[in-house]
């Protein structure tokens, strides 16, 4: 009768146990891709079942994380490409301000300097024009009071 149960215990024993844990296939322990099954017994008999935590990746898998950090690298160099044009967008806009508010400002200064200069030439045609008429004016006093006293002498 225990016969049978043997046999079976011991085929799955050499298929899935290596000497110090059990594995769900033998093949995948092999190429590692699969966690042991760590199998303890206590006094009655409780299973309990723990993956270990140790994980061996596989070609394939490298190749994935690989492939997957690749991408992570282009996407991070477009993301900072991205960001270098805008802040180049940033920098020329900024410089196209600062040019128009100094064009404005030589602008504004220039005419500026023309009010001024012009308001100083036409200070001085009337500075000119006063004097022309002080002395035109100067000119007809001294007039009438030579014909006031030629009227009075005669």
């Amino acid at each position: 009768i225990l016969h049978p149960l043997q046999t079976k215990l011991e085929n799955f024993a050499s298929k899935y146990y290596n000497g110090n844990n059990f594995f769900f296939d033998r093949d995948c322990n092999d190429s590692k891709n699969q966690l042991a099954l760590v199998i303890d017994s206590d006094e009655g008999d409780i299973i309990q079942e723990t993956q270990i935590t140790e994980v061996q990746l596989s070609p394939l898998q490298l190749n994935v994380l690989s492939q997957n950090n690749k991408y992570k690298q282009l996407h991070n160099e477009k993301v900072e490409v991205g960001i270098r044009t805008k802040l180049q967008n940033q920098e020329e806009n900024h410089r196209n301000e600062i040019k128009t508010l100094i064009e404005k400002h030589e602008k504004d200064k220039n005419e500026l300097i023309k009010k001024i200069i012009q308001l100083t030439e036409s200070n001085a045609r009337l500075s000119v024009k006063m004097e022309m008429f002080d002395e035109i004016h100067e000119l007809k006093l001294k007039n009438f009071a030579m014909s006031y006293m030629g009227n009075t002498i005669q």
